[in-house]
This record gives structure tokens, C-alpha cells and sequence, in this order.
């Protein structure tokens, strides 16, 4: 991965003339990874598995066979910023997504019966297109930027029992929770516009313990709720 450079402008002063100082201190691949992943000891899977448009920062396709794959938060020193059309559907092998914060989009059908997928991290995600993760075997979702969910996005998710959400509750098309009718929608306790009810299923109000450790990264801001085994995201101020 490329590393980042950031500088930092220092102002001594010698007797009654002021000197300004330019520092580069250098951000290795541990301080991007926690703060994309929030762990600086991810395992990213390699670029050269992954088919890239840098043009728009989009992966368009997928030739691994890991069962677990942490999306690269950059391809050839580009940013990822969507999971293109059908990128990943079909992947039998699939298990375990991660996304960095850099993405922001997941396209049409972008997970797509991927039947064994039953886990994803989708931090910093604001937007779900249709079929994006239609018919896989997600237990639990945590979305806590999504703003706009598309059609079909999570319909025949047979084993969907929790969606996790933030703020105020996000758009979105037909058939949100179709043959997926164990879903409950958590919510934090200050969020704002939701009902008894979220496409069709109910929703819980999720308050942090006391203790809970809040850890500002990217645009949302996480919680995790000690002993429950529900996550709670909530956005940042």
C-alpha cells in the first residue's frame, strides 16, 4: 500500500525571527488499516485478485477463492469507493466481507447469491443498490451510514435475524425484508424518525451501556455493546 504523507507545519521562533518548520511525519499501513477496518492488524486481501476501474474507484470483479476478503481501501494508490454491478455475485466460496470506509457504494446485485456469504462489515456504506445482497446467508448487518437501500437488496436472506442502523431511517425500495422473516431493526435510543416498524419488521431501541467505549473513525462513530452480542453504530456529530 502506498503510505500516506502528512505535514506539519511548526513555527520556532529564534530570538525575534520566526522560522517556520516543515516536518513530514509519515502514516504506515497499521494507521490506515484502524482506521478503515479499526483493526491495524488486518490482513488485506491482494490487490491482484480484485478487477479494478481506477477511473471511477469501483472493483468490478473478483477472481480469489478465499472464503474471507477485506476489500483493499486503495488499488494501484486509488481509493475504492464502490463494489461494482454483479462484482461479487455467484462467488461460492465467499464467507466473511469486509469494506473499508472508503466505500461508499454497493451496486446492483453486487453480492448476489453468494449463498454462503454470512458475514459483512459494511462501516462505511451509504448506499445499497438493488439486489445487492439478495438471497445470502447474512446473519447480522451492521449499516450504520446507509442513507438508500435498493430494490430487492436484502430480500431471501432466509438467515437475516439483525439489521443495525444509524440516525435517521434510510430509503428504500420494494421487497426490503421479503422471505427474510426473522429481522429485527436495531436502532440507537437518539435516533430520530423511526416507528414500531421498519419495512415490515420491528424496531428495537439499543441503548450503550455504561462503560461502552465510543471510537470516532471515518463518518460514523461505532459502539460496542458489552455482553448483548448486538452492535450498535451510531453517526458522528
Amino acid at each position: 500500500m502506498i503510505k500516506k504523507i502528512v505535514t506539519l507545519l511548526l513555527v520556532a521562533y529564534w530570538g525575534f525571527a520566526g522560522v517556520q518548520i516543515s516536518v513530514a511525519l509519515e502514516k504506515d499501513d497499521s494507521y490506515w488499516k484502524e482506521y478503515h477496518y479499526g483493526d491495524p492488524d488486518i490482513i488485506i486481501t491482494p490487490e491482484s485478485e480484485f478487477t479494478f476501474n481506477a477511473g471511477t474507484g469501483t472493483i468490478t470483479g473478483y477472481s480469489g477463492t478465499n472464503a474471507t476478503v477485506v476489500i483493499p481501501y486503495e488499488i494501484g494508490g486509488v481509493s475504492v469507493v464502490t463494489i461494482g454491478t454483479y462484482a461479487f455475485g455467484m462467488v461460492s466460496t465467499l464467507r466473511n466481507v469486509t469494506t473499508p470506509f472508503s466505500v461508499k457504494t454497493v451496486g446492483d446485485g453486487a453480492f448476489a447469491e453468494s449463498f454462503s456469504l454470512n458475514t459483512v462489515d459494511f462501516r462505511g456504506v451509504e448506499t445499497i443498490e438493488s439486489y445487492g445482497l439478495y438471497q445470502t446467508a447474512v446473519v447480522t448487518l451492521s449499516i450504520p451510514c446507509v442513507t438508500s437501500i435498493g430494490d430487492h437488496a436484502l430480500e431471501h436472506m432466509f438467515s437475516l435475524t439483525g439489521v443495525n442502523f444509524s440516525g435517521s431511517p434510510p430509503s428504500f425500495g420494494v421487497n426490503l425484508y421479503t422471505d427474510a422473516p426473522s429481522v429485527t431493526n436495531y436502532v440507537p435510543s437518539t435516533a430520530t424518525g423511526w416507528g414500531d416498524t421498519f419495512g415490515g419488521r420491528p424496531v428495537v431501541r439499543i441503548s450503550p451501556p455504561v462503560g461502552t467505549v465510543v471510537k470516532l473513525c471515518g463518518t460514523c462513530t461505532s459502539l460496542e455493546s458489552g455482553g448483548t452480542g448486538v452492535r450498535i453504530t451510531v453517526a458522528a456529530e
